[in-house]
């Protein structure tokens, strides 16, 4: 069948329209479709195939490098030209939007292998903020045990390997390039606007040995975003309490400062001035 056959009002209109699409770069029609379903096929100069559409999943099968030129992308969902890739889950089963499964068993020994990698870089003066990975996470019309917006997990597989270091989070390195960076942070928090109970960062808790735990080595500030040191390199600042304990804490007690002084309150009430200002 000539392909301007294809075109008429007696072709199905799907049909039609792949074709009218398709057909000027080498694809061809299958007038009785095969064991595959395929009824459009296109192959590069070489005679390689490169592309089916077909009438049972996958409606469209590419092989090769795919590069869209323009336009945006979106998966069961309308087009949004201010996202280059859109896609929804439809129904109510567990389902992943993007998935990255990516491996090798060649490469440098220097070599990293990323599931998803690239950058959100502004490149305009109107464009104030720019993030490199931007979440949204929670519950519509539905009541949940737990939203997590970022969750990373590790994966050690195959007889006596061995991971050096497992890292959930790590900050990677930084590039400056003719410009300067004013403060940099390598975990920010901001003042949370939603939980009856608000956690900035919360430790369950780790094995005993002096292996295991929390470490800071540098400067670290207490009850304020102001660093007061004295000139010290890793020490400990503690900033005057706002509000002095006045309960007494329960199977514990409370270290704090006030006017200066570092002073202790225990759980009988007692309050310790453990050294003057």
């Amino acid at each position: 069948m000539a392909y301007e056959e294809l075109l008429d009002e007696t072709t199905p209109l799907a049909q039609r329209t792949v074709l009218a699409l398709v057909s000027p770069f080498g694809f061809a029609y299958d007038d009785a479709p095969n064991a595959r379903s395929v009824f459009a096929i296109g192959y590069d100069s070489g005679g390689t195939l490169r592309a089916e559409c077909r009438t049972t999943s996958p409606y469209l099968r590419f092989t090769g490098h795919t590069q869209i030129e323009s336009g945006n992308l979106a998966v069961n969902t309308t087009i949004d030209t201010s996202q280059a890739i859109k896609c929804a889950w439809p129904g109510n089963v567990d389902g992943v939007g993007i998935v990255a499964n990516v491996g090798s068993t060649a490469g440098t020994a220097s070599g990293a292998v990323k599931g998803i990698g690239g950058y959100g870089v502004s490149t305009h003066a109107n464009q104030a903020l720019a993030y490199g990975l931007d979440f949204w996470s929670g519950a519509s019309g539905a009541s949940i045990s737990e939203a997590t917006g970022v969750r990373a997990s590790i994966l050690a597989s195959g007889s006596g390997k061995n991971i050096a270091e497992g890292r959930h989070f790590a900050v990677g390195a930084d590039l400056a390039v003719f410009a300067t960076v004013t403060t940099m942070y390598g975990f920010y928090c901001p003042a949370m606007a939603l939980g009856t109970n608000r956690l900035a960062y919360y430790d369950a808790g780790q094995p005993t040995g002096n292996n295991n735990g929390n470490r800071f080595k540098s400067n670290t500030q207490f009850a304020s975003t102001t660093g007061a040191f004295g000139g010290g390199l890793g020490v400990i600042g503690i900033a005057n309490a706002t509000t002095d304990p006045t309960a007494n804490p329960s199977g514990g007690g409370v270290l704090f400062v006030t006017g200066g002084a570092l002073t202790y309150r225990g759980s009988g009430g007692t309050v310790t001035t453990i050294a003057p200002a």
